[in-house]
């Protein structure tokens, strides 16, 4: 269940991340890039994206989100999964086209590309029948990219939580269905 609870909340990081394209959580947070102001010239994976690379994550998420989630938190976690075509689409535009961050400074220019938890610790779970709830703290990440027209900004944001899931059994499997986090005073991005 702690387990199934960590890797839930590393999905949940990842939700967005155009470098998503594992369904496993932890291959997608190896995947961050640097932190680092990078000129336009060493930026070519991050300059501009496709929506078929776009859609690739999407999909990838879906799958990867139904793994751990359940009911009412599989649902909105999905509706922001599915809100990528959007995100990204000003990204996806020739460089100097209407409505691209270069032609539109206010166009949407920032992207995930991943996230992830790290110091899952004191950790507790209390299980009663095919019921779970487990609670703790932990540091939760994202890496992500600011594309401005002359060079792109890599930052990883993070921050402690502490967290509440609970768990239902869904054919064999635990999956959250209800998860709530808190960031812990002081470690605010």
């Amino acid at each position: 269940m702690t387990e199934v609870t960590r890797q839930a909340m590393e999905a949940m990081q990842q939700v967005g991340s155009i470098e998503g394209t594992s369904v496993d959580p932890d291959e997608n947070a190896a995947a961050a890039h640097p932190a680092g102001d990078f000129p336009k010239a060493d930026r070519p994976d991050l300059r501009r994206l496709d929506m078929s690379r776009v859609a690739k994550a999407q999909g990838v998420g879906r799958h990867r989100l139904a793994q751990y989630f359940t009911g009412r938190q599989l649902g909105w976690l999905m509706s922001i999964n599915d809100d990528m075509q959007v995100r990204y689409r000003g990204l996806t535009l020739e460089e100097g086209a209407p409505g691209s961050p270069a032609a539109d400074p206010s166009a949407t220019s920032d992207y995930i590309i991943t996230g992830g938890v790290d110091d899952f610790d004191g950790v507790r779970a209390v299980m009663s029948d095919d019921e779970a709830t487990v609670t703790g703290m932990a540091t939760i990440w994202s890496n992500s990219a600011m594309v401005q027209p002359e060079s792109t900004v890599v930052d990883r944001i993070d921050g402690v939580v502490s967290f509440t899931a609970h768990l239902v059994r869904v054919g064999g499997a635990w999956k959250v269905d209800k998860y709530n986090d808190d960031l812990t005073p002081g470690t605010e991005p």
